[in-house]
């Protein structure tokens, strides 16, 4: 298998994290809130996408915000 470029490290890291989590948050707050029906799946995949979309500019916005206050708050190695 191909690998991609270490140039896009972190353009990948953070759309397979904003995917990652937004798949997982949008179907436990899903099944939290209306309980698990015959249309479920349904709406956590129309929920999921649209949550997947925000989730993926927000990532992009946080990460280096978040790396800099992690970096701040830990010993370096």
């Amino acid at each position: 298998m191909k690998k991609i470029p270490k140039r896009y490290y972190r353009i990948v890291m953070t759309a397979t994290m904003a995917l990652f989590m937004s798949f997982l948050m949008s179907g436990v707050v899903l099944l939290m809130n209306i309980g698990f029906t015959d249309d479920f799946f349904m709406r956590w995949m129309k929920a999921f996408i649209s949550v997947y979309l925000i989730a993926l500019i927000a990532s992009f916005i946080a990460t280096p915000i978040v790396t800099k206050f992690a970096q701040m708050v830990t010993e370096p190695e």
